[in-house]
């Protein structure tokens, strides 16, 4: 497969890495007479080995448990596919891996194997407590040298926090049965020595892609489903919104239409009940009635919003303009009538005052000849005077 830092940058790296790896490869004993222990090694033994030969690099004593060693967290990971480093800093010494993700992470610890021991690791118990799965190989080869790598998965639906320097892991060494010349040595330098050589990129969480797969899907259709939803909200609400103006306009008719009638039929009442000998045009009831029918008339026709209903609009302004020319009418009425009314007072108070002068002024040739009528008599000059 295709390296991710295919170049001289890679192969300087790789060059640097396999000198390192060479220094402990050349420290590991040629013979093994001098470590005569058997079966699984205590502390006391891999305590010789990390002084012999380097087989732990750096060691912690901290770290040593009776029978194995506490691998700690590196400074590469990796997560779906993408390698991140880790630095002894404040907010970047600290991994976070997914819900149901996978994570391949690098030891801070070098081992140097020699051929005659083995080692066994597998993720710390209280990390598996946290829902960290190891799938790593169980078994470090012996004549192995370099750092070790840990896929993990989290099976947990909450993010795991890791830190760069905290175990991780534990390993334990046993020894192997006696080694000869037929024995088979392991191919130094390792073929995969940097983190790309394990090809991080292929080893994705199934679980998280097809979760992942169908959660596009899913989003794809609910978001296909809203927009169709919205478009027959759209034209449910149009259809709906023309519903209520045609029921808005036959309203408006019948408005207009009852109250036209009402009028009419109070005007006709008006001008036959109202009716004296006299006939006069002028009748403020029914100018009142005419004016209210108008005023309503024009209030339904403004609300009307049917344009193409002309039959409606030509119904309503006919009956408009009658109730208008009957208004109008009644206004022309009105001021010949008042002029007439202001003459008729006018000689009225004329012919008052000029009576009232007759009877306080007498006649000269009456005072003379004739005697003074009767009191009887005085109330009728006024009327044969007039």
């Amino acid at each position: 497969m295709e390296k991710v830092n295919i170049g001289d940058e890679y192969q300087l790296r790789r060059e640097r890495e396999i000198g390192r790896l060479r220094k402990l490869w050349d420290r590991q004993p040629k013979t093994e007479e001098e470590f005569t222990f058997q079966g699984v090694l205590l502390s006391d033994a891999i305590e010789q080995c990390v002084t012999s030969f380097g087989l732990i690099t750096p060691f912690d004593k901290d770290n040593l448990k009776p029978a194995s060693y506490k691998l700690t967290v590196g400074d590469e990971y990796a997560i779906d596919g993408k390698i991140e480093p880790l630095v002894d800093e404040s907010g970047r010494n600290k991994l976070f891996i997914p819900p149901f993700a996978v994570a391949i992470i690098k030891t801070r610890e070098t081992v140097n194997m020699p051929r005659f021991l083995i080692g066994r690791w597998n993720i710390q118990v209280s990390k598996a407590y946290e829902g960290l799965l190891w799938v790593g190989g169980p078994q470090v080869d012996p004549g192995y040298v370099g750092y070790l790598y840990c896929p993990i998965y989290n099976l947990r639906d909450k993010k795991v926090e890791l830190t760069r320097g905290k175990p991780i892991a534990i390993i334990d060494f046993v020894r192997t049965t006696p080694v000869h010349s037929e024995s088979k040595r392991y191919k130094f330098p390792p073929e995969r020595v940097l983190f790309e050589d394990y090809d991080p990129d292929t080893l994705v969480s199934g679980l998280v892609t097809g979760a992942q797969k169908r959660i596009d899907e899913f989003e794809l259709k609910l978001d296909k489903s809203i927009a169709e939803t919205g478009e027959q909200l759209h034209a449910a609400g149009d259809s709906t919104k023309k519903q209520l103006e045609q029921i808005g306009t036959r309203i408006d008719n019948f408005v207009l239409i009852t109250f036209s009638v009402i009028a009419v039929l109070f005007a006709a009442v008006t001008i036959f009940v109202a009716r004296t000998e006299q006939p006069s045009l002028w009748n403020p009831v029914l100018f009142l009635i005419s004016g209210t029918a108008i005023f309503l008339s024009a209030a339904a026709w403004i609300k009307t919003g049917q344009e193409q209903k002309f039959f409606g609009r030509a119904t309503q302004a006919i009956i408009i303009l009658f109730f208008l020319a009957a208004t109008l009418l009644q206004l022309r009425e009105v001021s010949p009538l008042r002029s007439q009314l202001d003459d008729l007072k006018k000689q009225v108070d004329l012919l008052r005052q000029q009576i009232e002068n007759l009877s306080s002024t007498p006649h000269p040739n009456l005072q003379q000849n004739t005697p003074a009528p009767a009191p009887s008599a005085m109330p009728k000059q006024p009327s044969e005077k007039k």
